[in-house]
């Protein structure tokens, strides 16, 4: 017997699905016109340092508001540029990271128009007559839009300020209803042993932005994500003591457990966080395996008690065109 689970029967036919959903994407795009920028730019994250190089130009290049700053970071980045791009591109980094640390300007002016020709497909002008135009053009062929400001490590109080109340901007808009945010992006800097602390200065921070949307008119979906797994305690916490508040009310809540998964723990450890969390905000909670259900819903329950119903389920079962005969029917003998 193997003792590497993933050698087993069941995750062998699950790689096989998933291969051959990969090869039908690959098909498809064999059709949609190649972006040269697109093109360009997975180009450079192929390249050993591709990654490190990118982050560090958008974070270090881009976004410093001092010019002197970013020619110093420019110089330091120049030496790993990736070999992908075209010679007179690499040239010019490396004479840029040269020329910056002592001219700035106009090398950095002219970096930070390269960098953006290269991403200007991925990323969206935030500021209010741009981002209605680009809203519209995304959202036309049904597309929903889970709206990030762009910018990872928040260096201080007062870019963390900034990007809180930047968030809260774009979620007042009429034509957003989604936005992701992070704790680690409204903490600022802080010491990793004083957890507490952060957690009520955060609490502090984001409780306003969910009574707006408690309150808006429209639905608002607020999303706390995390870049790093160390965070994942710190934000459990913050989330559940802002929804803990009283003159909060739990309507709706999506987990979803992200792509990066090596094992079956992490589903454990997800039901031993949210059952606990959802018995606090809800007097019953029922769950249906739809592949179990011997009767109709209707049969089981009386449907009009109930806003919302836990389902569980697998993706072939949800993909398959019974499944939703099953909540009707009940399941076929």
């Amino acid at each position: 017997m193997s003792s590497n689970p993933f050698a087993s029967v069941e995750y062998q036919k699950m790689a096989t699905e998933a291969g051959k959903i990969v090869r039908g994407w690959l098909e498809a795009s064999r059709d949609v016109p190649e972006d040269k920028a697109a093109a360009q730019l997975a180009g450079v994250l192929k390249d050993p340092h591709g990654l490190e190089f990118t982050v560090g130009f958008v974070d270090e290049v881009i976004r410093p508001e001092d010019d002197a700053a970013a020619g110093k970071n420019l110089g330091r980045l120049a030496p790993i540029v990736p070999k992908f791009l075209p010679p007179h591109l690499r040239a010019a980094v490396r004479a840029g990271g040269v020329v910056a640390p002592k001219m700035p300007w106009p090398t950095i002016p002219v970096a930070r128009k390269a960098m953006r020709d290269m991403v200007g497909h991925l990323i969206v002008d935030a500021r209010d007559e741009k981002l209605g135009p680009a809203i519209k053009h995304l959202t036309a062929g049904g597309n929903k839009l889970n709206i990030n400001l762009l910018g990872e490590a928040v260096l201080g109080n007062e870019e963390a300020e900034r990007r809180l109340r930047e968030t809260e901007r774009i979620l007042r808009r009429d034509d957003v209803d989604y936005v992701s945010i992070k704790v680690s992006a409204v903490s600022g800097p802080h010491s990793p042993w004083s957890f507490d602390a952060v957690v009520d200065r955060a609490v502090e921070r984001l409780t306003p932005l969910y009574e707006y949307a408690a309150q808006a008119g429209t639905q608002k979906f607020i999303n706390m994500d995390m870049e790093e797994y160390k965070d994942l305690d710190m934000t459990i916490e913050v989330f559940t003591r802002i929804l803990a508040q009283p003159h909060l009310k739990l309507l709706g809540l999506h987990c979803h457990v992200g792509s990066q998964v090596f094992g079956e723990d992490v589903y454990q450890r997800t039901l031993d966080i949210m059952v606990p969390f959802l018995a606090q905000h809800y007097s019953e909670i029922c769950i249906l395996d739809v592949m179990e259900m011997e009767h109709s819903l209707s049969e089981l329950a009386e449907v009009s008690d109930y806003t919302q119903v836990l389902i569980l389920c697998d993706a072939d079962t949800f993909a398959e065109q019974e499944t939703a005969a099953v909540f009707t029917e009940g399941k076929k003998k």
